[in-house]
């Protein structure tokens, strides 16, 4: 995705960059990986889950150059997502490279969504592919294998079946992206409750997990805001911030600075914040072996 960004999205996506992203893609992979990286497969291939057959090796190159003729086609903006979702399914049909190919067709899908100006120049992934289409394997594979099967059939239903899974997914992305854009909803259904699994599993006392949930609330934090929390002396009040500050718990909001605000990651927090996450429903499952 990195190398998309930094990419000149206004040139058409070609043959070359399709395998470097492949190349980068799959590269030093052992279970997942592919014997040619970069390389269009020179083998006919079969694909698990499906019972669809991608077209002889031969016409590869063919077909991808008919495809990428649809890609860099322009789109009116309320077709731009179905441009996106055929392009994606298309390119699976073809299964150009030996292996990879999941992994290619959703940075394809971000190059695509990048070039509809639906990524920030500034590199903000609003969108996400692997979040798409890792929330529900089944339903993606589902969507995928009626396409398929509208394609040989000459329906327009199965297509059309696949493209509402595709907009559904990322109309729930965003609208997951705009719930974590809300102060309140961050608070309380994140990072509150992140705390309480935290402190449940004794990795914090009572009044750190108080402190930690003032200096969300307030923004900001500094040793003459805990008085309550921590009465007795200046002192005592710096040293109950020392140990969450050099576990990176609280950061300085400048260097040498003794204001601090709740750092998320890295951290011993980070694996419940995560988990939270997960709990929400915000983490597709194909990263559930990452949690």
């Amino acid at each position: 995705m990195a190398f998309i960004d930094a990419s000149d999205l206004a040139s058409d996506i070609s043959h070359s960059y399709l395998r470097e992203l492949h190349r980068i893609a799959v590269e030093g992979l052992v279970r997942e990986g592919d014997p040619t990286p970069g390389q269009y497969r020179t083998v006919n291939v079969e694909i698990g889950q499906s019972k669809h057959r991608p077209p002889e090796h031969y016409s590869v190159h063919s077909d991808m150059s008919t495809l990428l003729d649809f890609v860099n086609q322009p789109a009116k903006t309320h077709e731009q997502l179905l441009h996106v979702a055929i392009a994606h399914h298309r390119f699976l049909w073809i299964h150009p490279f030996q292996n990879g190919n999941g992994r290619v067709s959703r940075l394809l899908t971000y190059a695509m969504l990048a070039k509809h100006g639906f990524v920030s120049p500034t590199g903000l992934r609003a969108i996400n592919p692997t979040a798409v289409f890792g929330s529900d394997r089944n339903e993606y594979y589902d969507g995928l294998s009626a396409a398929d099967r509208g394609l040989e059939d000459g329906e327009d239903s199965g297509l059309l079946q696949w493209c509402t899974f595709f907009m559904t997914g990322i109309y729930g992305d965003l609208e997951r992206l705009r719930s974590l854009q809300n102060f309140d909803f961050v608070v309380s259904a994140l990072i509150v409750p992140s705390l309480e699994r935290f402190l449940s599993a004794g990795k914090i006392t009572a009044i750190e997990r108080e402190i930690l949930i003032r200096a969300v609330l307030e923004e900001s934090i500094k040793a003459g805001d805990i008085v309550d929390l921590v009465p007795g002396t200046p002192s005592q009040r710096s040293i109950a911030l020392r140990d969450l500050i050099e576990r990176r718990l609280l950061i300085p909001q400048k260097d040498g600075g003794r204001i601090y605000h709740l750092s998320l990651a890295p951290n011993e927090l980070t694996p419940f914040i995560v988990g939270q996450l997960d709990a929400l429903g915000y983490l597709p499952t194909i990263l559930k072996d990452a949690i």
